[in-house]
């Protein structure tokens, strides 16, 4: 922690009420703050990776609630069942995040027993991944084997475009999470290390709102334009005119 010496008459001010202290709190924390917070963030999304050694029977394998939701949801009940459905590729996501957060403290009065705290530099490195799965059957490079595959690559492309939105959004937001976060809060010098643990925790979760509920729901809305009833079907088609 860093100390600053701010003119003894405005400690004096707020001493003498609590009314006073309140009244001064926010634009006394909000003009000791040293330096702006900033957020960098490492994002990487490297090409898929592919899984091959599945047999068409292991890939479908208790797959059968997943096809009943995807004929509700799309309102296909009475074209098709979901016994006669079959998983010819399937694409899944996985992310991971570490985050590397600093914190400071000024000292509001000369005696140093009020503390107004503070973020530091926060750094994000965020990984995301698809993993897309074939069955074995399906040889690469074979005419079938590219329809699955140009199918389950518009999956990756939409996941990573979602994850870079997500990104850019939580950059845009980042000063106004890291204002309401901070609250201007003054505390006693003893409750620094526990308002800073407090700071971290709910920077935190403000990050999984974005990186976990709000990118999973776009994923999760975006991928179910991709996986239409036409779609299916034409998919289908391909792999049909496919065989010899």
């Amino acid at each position: 922690m860093t100390a600053r010496i701010i003119n003894l008459l405005a400690f004096v001010l707020i001493c003498m009420s609590a009314t006073s202290a309140n009244a001064q709190q926010p634009s006394m924390c909000a003009r000791t703050k040293p330096a702006v917070t900033t957020l960098r963030i490492n994002l990487e999304t490297p090409p898929p990776h592919l899984d091959l050694r599945q047999s068409r029977e292991q890939i479908n394998r208790g797959r059968e609630a997943s096809h009943e939701s995807w004929i509700r949801q799309n309102g296909m009940e009475s074209v098709w069942q979901a016994d006669r459905m079959e998983t010819l590729g399937h694409a899944a996501g996985g992310w991971a995040m570490a985050a590397t957060m600093a914190n400071r403290a000024e000292p509001v009065d000369v005696l140093g027993s009020t503390w107004c705290p503070y973020f530091g530099p926060v750094e994000l490195n965020l990984f995301y991944r698809t993993i897309i799965t074939i069955p074995n059957e399906f040889k690469p490079g074979s005419c079938s084997y590219n329809t699955i595959m140009a199918h389950e690559i518009k999956h990756h492309e939409t996941n990573v475009r979602v994850v870079q939105e997500t990104v850019a959004r939580l950059k845009k937001d980042f000063p106004a999470i890291i204002r309401d976060i901070e609250g201007n809060t003054m505390v006693a010098r003893p409750q620094v290390q526990a308002r800073f643990k407090y700071m971290q925790s709910s920077l935190q979760a403000a990050m999984q709102v974005y990186l976990k509920e709000t990118m999973q729901a776009q994923m999760s809305a975006r991928n179910r334009l991709i996986d239409t009833p036409a779609e299916y079907e034409n998919i289908g088609n391909q792999i049909e005119a496919c065989q010899p």
